[in-house]
């Protein structure tokens, strides 16, 4: 499996995160029944990024894996395409990985800490949960879409755990540590890479390095690659036929992600746990200083995401990079923008409590696990040939407007199911397997939300 496979699925499959996110229950000690509570503002932002993450990965359910990181490896349309590419790059990609590996941070300290309130063991809960969310990542790698990353958020958030009883400062240098360490990790893996461009760009350049520089740039975002085409024939073939491709040629993908992501997806866990000890993310701030948060670090990670899509244009769209600034250079501004989304949604949920809009999105949030993985299953059959085989057919442009009728279905459901149920039917299951019974799921009818 190499490097360039590997990033390019986890960009494609940030996703998942929010899966974690959907099933954590609030009981308080005083109470003596089961009903639960929930930090509404925690679900609002999980429904946004379930709803964001498809946005994400629209583009890597719909093309050829290349074109998440370079605009110009598939259909290219010229000024459109890369400005669409450079939307997503400064607003999304990225961000909701972020956002969800926050999230899972954020989730995992209250399920923790409001179980052992009640006198149970939370360390050993979270373990019951993170093993069957391993399997659930494995079955939805190997039997729906290779994009899956639940299962680095399974393994990565065993060790997460470990960091609950620290406090949010400590917490917070912790994960700084921790995306110091992913970004050096990363220069190191692109050191050679980024050399070969630099010396290929002095006068007198040897045709040797040339050469090199150029094998680099067919590698990393060649248009219509050797391997492009062989992904786009292999999707658009049978089910067995791409169920053998996992197993035989991206088996060992999940553990490639664990080795190569660990560190930045550890730094946003704990930098979630932070902002759950802070106060942040269940709404205890005041909004204007949620505000001056978000408007702080979104003036030093906005224009320093703009400065890097100028580079791509200066260097003409030079796959390499483009590569370099989606993975590497990017790091410090994008985990900034997590912070500042984060800050801006937790403010306008709580402007906006009570709305319809509201309601229906934390609704969403609620039932984010069955959302994610029920958008892989539509969205493989929409492209994939055992479905209608649209893979590789649509422009980047085109892709995005199948993200329209999935956000009208999640708002739609996700509320008029909960009307009638505790939690989403894969909620329910993941709960159930934790706790080794069958949980309660039809709500009961005091319950129901008036």
């Amino acid at each position: 499996m190499t490097a360039r496979a590997v990033t390019v699925k986890q960009s494609n499959a940030n996703s998942c995160l929010v899966i974690a996110c959907g099933s954590v229950r609030l009981h308080k000690r005083s109470m003596s029944t089961s009903q639960p509570t929930r930090y509404e503002t925690i679900d609002v932002v999980r429904g946004v990024a379930v709803m964001g993450i498809l946005l994400m990965n629209i583009i890597a359910f719909s093309m050829p894996a290349d074109a998440v990181l370079t605009p110009d490896t598939w259909l290219p349309e010229g000024f459109g395409n890369r400005t669409i590419w450079a939307l997503s790059f400064i607003l999304i990609d990225n961000k909701m990985r972020g956002l969800f590996s926050l999230l899972y941070g954020a989730s995992m300290l209250i399920l923790v800490t409001r179980t052992e309130a009640v006198g149970r063991n939370g360390m050993a809960r979270h373990f019951k949960r993170s093993f069957w969310l391993l399997i659930f990542g494995l079955v939805h790698f190997f039997l729906i879409w290779d994009g899956d990353i639940l299962t680095l958020y399974a393994v990565t958030g065993c060790i997460a755990v470990l960091f609950h009883r620290m406090g949010a400062q400590r917490l917070i240098a912790v994960s700084l540590l921790c995306f110091v360490g992913q970004f050096l990790l990363w220069s190191a893996a692109f050191s050679s890479t980024i050399e070969t461009d630099r010396r290929a760009h002095l006068p007198g350049a040897s045709v040797a390095v040339l050469t090199k520089a150029d094998e680099n740039r067919q590698e990393w975002g060649a248009t219509n690659s050797k391997e492009s085409l062989e992904q786009i024939k292999t999707l658009r073939s049978g089910y067995t036929n791409i169920l053998h491709d996992r197993v035989t040629n991206q088996g060992t993908m999940p553990l490639n992600l664990l080795i190569l992501y660990f560190s930045e997806t550890l730094g946003l866990m704990l930098l979630g746990m932070a902002l759950v000890k802070n106060g942040l993310l269940t709404g205890t701030w005041s909004p204007r200083r949620e505000l001056r948060l978000a408007r702080t670090v979104l003036l030093f990670a906005v224009p320093g995401m703009g400065l890097l899509t100028l580079y791509c244009i200066m260097r003409g769209w030079d796959p390499v990079v483009t590569l370099l600034c989606s993975i590497l250079w990017s790091i410090p501004f994008r985990e900034a923008m997590v912070v500042g989304y984060a800050a801006l949604i937790v403010m306008l949920a709580k402007e906006c409590a009570g709305s319809a809009a509201i309601q229906r999105i934390a609704a969403v949030g609620k039932t984010a696990f069955t959302n994610y993985l029920g958008t892989s299953l539509v969205m493989t059959t929409l492209f994939y040939g055992y479905g209608f085989g649209l893979f590789g057919h649509v422009t980047r442009a085109q892709a995005y407007l199948f993200c329209l009728p999935a956000f009208a279905f999640m708002l739609f459901w996700s509320k008029l199911w909960l009307e009638r149920f505790n939690q989403g039917p894969l909620e329910w299951l993941w709960r159930s397997l934790t706790e080794l019974r069958f949980m309660p799921l039809k709500r009961e009818r005091d319950d129901r939300p008036i």
